[in-house]
C-alpha cells in the first residue's frame, strides 16, 4: 500500500529492505538517484555489504560525477577501492 501511494515510497523501500525484499529497495534507490549524495551512499553501502564491490565502485563514481553536495564518503570508498587494486 505504501509503495503504491507515491508519497510514502521511501518508507516502503526501507520496509522492503528490513523484511528481506532487497530487490524493491535497490530498485527504489536506483530510480531516485539525484544530485544529493545520500542515495548514492546508501546504494554504494548496500552493494558493498553484499560483496559486490564492482557495483559499489560504479555507484560511487556515478555519485562523484553527478552529485552537488557532500562527496567525502564517495571519495573515501573510491580511494580504498583503488588501494585494494
Amino acid at each position: 500500500m505504501l509503495d503504491g501511494s507515491g508519497c510514502n515510497r521511501e518508507r516502503a523501500a526501507y520496509l522492503y529492505h528490513q523484511f528481506g525484499r532487497d530487490d524493491k529497495y535497490v530498485s527504489y534507490l536506483g530510480t531516485h538517484l539525484n544530485k544529493e549524495s545520500k542515495r548514492y551512499i546508501e546504494l554504494m553501502e548496500y552493494h558493498k555489504e553484499q560483496g559486490n564491490f564492482e557495483k559499489a565502485r560504479r555507484v560511487a563514481e556515478q555519485g562523484v560525477e553527478k552529485c552537488r553536495d557532500e562527496l567525502t564518503q564517495l571519495f573515501i570508498y573510491l580511494l580504498i577501492d583503488a588501494k585494494k587494486m
